[in-house]
Formats: C-alpha cells, sequence, structure tokens
C-alpha cells in the first residue's frame, strides 16, 4: 500500500530533523573528548565552581550533591543541585562549564521562577514524549506497521518544537554562567574562551535530549 502525501511530508521533515540532530551529535561529541581531560590551570572542582558562583549570587540554600551516574548535572526546583562524580570531582573545562550552567539555572530560578517552573515542566515532557516515541518504534519493529512509525516521527518533530520553545531560556541561563565565571575569576582570559566553545555545545545538546533520553531504557 503507498504511502500518502502526508506521510510523505512528515518522513522528509523527520529526515531532516534526523539531519540535523546528528550533526549537533557529531560537534558535541568532539567538544567533549576534545576537552573533557583538559584540566583547567585554577584546578577548580566542579562542586567548587557551583558553591562559589551560588555563594556570589547569595544562594548559600542551594545545596551541591554528588549522584551516582554518568554525565549529570541539574538543578532541581527543591533547591538541588545534583553531580555525577566525573563532574563533582572532575576539573576538566567540561566539568567546569557544566557546572557554571547549572548554577545558572539556579540563580535564574531566583530571579524568574516561572520561567524555569515553566522550562522544567517543558522538559519533563519531552523526556516522557521521548520514551512514548521509542515505544512507538518498538511497536512498529514487531507489527511493522508504518503508521506507528509516521506516528513516532511526527511525535519527534513536536518534542522538536517543545524544545525550540525554551531555547531561548537556554541561551540565557548560558549568558548567566559565563558572567558568573568571569565575576568569579575561576579561568584566564585564554581559557575562557575555550569554556565558551564548551557552554554553546552544552546548551546546543539539549537539542538532543528527545532522542537520546529513551536510550536508557534501552
Amino acid at each position: 500500500m503507498p504511502y500518502g502525501k502526508i506521510e510523505i511530508v512528515l518522513l522528509v521533515i523527520s529526515f531532516a530533523i534526523f539531519l540535523v540532530v546528528l550533526k549537533l551529535l557529531i560537534d558535541f561529541i568532539s567538544c567533549y573528548q576534545k576537552y573533557r581531560k583538559l584540566e583547567g590551570k585554577k584546578e577548580y572542582a566542579g562542586c567548587e565552581v557551583i558553591r562559589q558562583i551560588l555563594d556570589h549570587q547569595g544562594l548559600k540554600d542551594v545545596y551541591v550533591i554528588e549522584k551516582d551516574g554518568k554525565f549529570l548535572a541539574k538543578y532541581f526546583k527543591r533547591r538541588v543541585i545534583t553531580l555525577s562524580p566525573d563532574f563533582f570531582h572532575g576539573d576538566s573545562y567540561v566539568a567546569l562549564a557544566i557546572s557554571a550552567l547549572a548554577a545558572g539555572y539556579a540563580i535564574e530560578d531566583q530571579r524568574s521562577p516561572k520561567k524555569i517552573s515553566l522550562y522544567m515542566g517543558i522538559d519533563t515532557a519531552i523526556s516522557f514524549l521521548s520514551l512514548l516515541s521509542i515505544l512507538g518504534i518498538l511497536i512498529f519493529v514487531m507489527e511493522w506497521n508504518r503508521y506507528y512509525l509516521v506516528l513516532c516521527f511526527f511525535a519527534l518533530m513536536v518534542l522538536f518544537l517543545l524544545r525550540l520553545c525554551i531555547y531561548g531560556i537556554d541561551k540565557q541561563v548560558k549568558e548567566i554562567a559565563l558572567q558568573e565565571i568571569k565575576a568569579c575569576d575561576l579561568l584566564t582570559q585564554k581559557e575562557e574562551e575555550i569554556v565558551v566553545e564548551v557552554l554553546h555545545q552544552m546548551v546546543r545538546k539539549n537539542w538532543l535530549q528527545p532522542f537520546l533520553f529513551p536510550l536508557k531504557f534501552l
């Protein structure tokens, strides 16, 4: 049975999104591999970076805790930032940048709590819908019904649009993180250029979330 026009359009758009995501993934992995083992000259661990930035903003009631896992750095509305061991103890440029970014969300939450609440709501929805999308792919593989595949691609398009809605907040938090890194004198001037690149890739990484989240369940 031939595909209809709507199905073809959805498949073409989905394939274009796939190419964009692939480019983002390649750029992110390249940046991560380049700087994950390079240590900052001042050798601040990720937990120290966050603590200095939070204290500079008077956010002494926000706690930083270590949590098992890998590549984990997340701020929660209950005033807690969780870091995986590689970031909590790490002093690489990647650990510094992503820790500063997590602190940036805590600062933005203090300034605009409703905005961060909206951000986290959409972020949670993206994670949930991502799981549904992988279920759609599994059903397609088992039943070989193309409608499940088209529905899955359509869901990924919606997730992509949801991420677009909160991209402005990600960029704003990135600027906050960079400002605090400079204000707290955490880097030399040459190192700041490196961290700017890493921060840029960390923000772009968020676009990959809808596509990478389901892999945790495989």
